[in-house]
């Protein structure tokens, strides 16, 4: 399958940045432009099967997935699991998207992207958080290192439901790990250890039983996921595609 353009230019951006920093370079290991035909959604890292009520709408780039909730959960599934498991690798993924106001009300905190859940020994997930200033983004973490996990929301508050598009990276590099929103970096210091399930990458939702809690109900133009010494410009650069 040849490689979209910005897929391209996302690996060109790596490479050039990569001469200044340490000698491993980034990799773009997953690319997903969120277009569907037949029920399925082609990207690098292997197509995202899509289920429930979505539909396809205009992105910044390209197509882009509304997705919906209609007594049951809409989400996608990526068919491949393993290249996304991060173990004690630095890692990043972005979404690019735009999302109505979070009910502050019944403990909504709708799921953009995520592998594993809240019960599993390892979870990278990003997320919306509903606050009295409006809809902001949270990334949770999960790793041998940290068990319990931790959930890191935007320190800077940035409103996301504001019918403007957003990109927000959850992301681990050494013993740092945090969120990036439109540019604006909340972090914490502690050593994550192995983030590793082998639950699959889900967009929208986190499973067909899953309640309108947990349902993102905005439009995503684009996920990438990267990993290696410096991923988080890599996935960054792939976003929005």
């Amino acid at each position: 399958m040849s490689l979209p353009a910005r897929t391209i230019a996302a690996i060109a951006f790596v490479a050039v940045a990569g001469i200044a920093g340490p000698a491993s370079a980034a990799e773009l290991v997953g690319q997903w432009p969120m277009t569907v035909v037949s029920g399925s959604a082609d990207g690098v890292g292997g197509p995202i099967t899509m289920q429930g009520v979505y539909s396809s709408v205009s992105g910044k780039v390209g197509s882009a997935i509304k997705f919906d909730f209609n007594s049951a959960a809409s989400f996608g599934t990526v068919d491949t699991s393993a290249p996304f498991n991060p173990g004690t690798r630095n890692f990043a993924v972005s979404a690019y998207f735009t999302t109505p106001t979070v009910p502050s009300n019944a403990g909504y905190s709708p799921n953009i992207v995520q592998k594993g859940l809240y019960t599993s020994t390892g979870q990278w997930k990003m997320q919306l958080e509903a606050t009295p200033g409006g809809t902001i983004a949270g990334c949770r973490f999960i790793g041998s290192g940290l068990p319990a996990g931790d959930l890191v929301n935007d320190g800077a508050g940035t409103r996301l439901d504001d019918g403007q598009w957003h990109r927000v990276t959850c992301w681990r590099v050494g013993g740092q790990y945090g969120i990036t929103v439109d540019g604006t970096t909340t972090q914490r210091t502690r050593d994550l250890g192995n983030v590793s399930t082998s639950l699959p990458v889900r967009v929208g939702n986190k499973s067909a039983v899953a309640g309108v809690q947990d349902q993102f109900q905005g439009t995503l133009d684009c996920v990438a996921y990267a990993d290696g010494s410096n991923p988080r410009p890599a996935a960054e650069a792939g976003v929005p595609c």
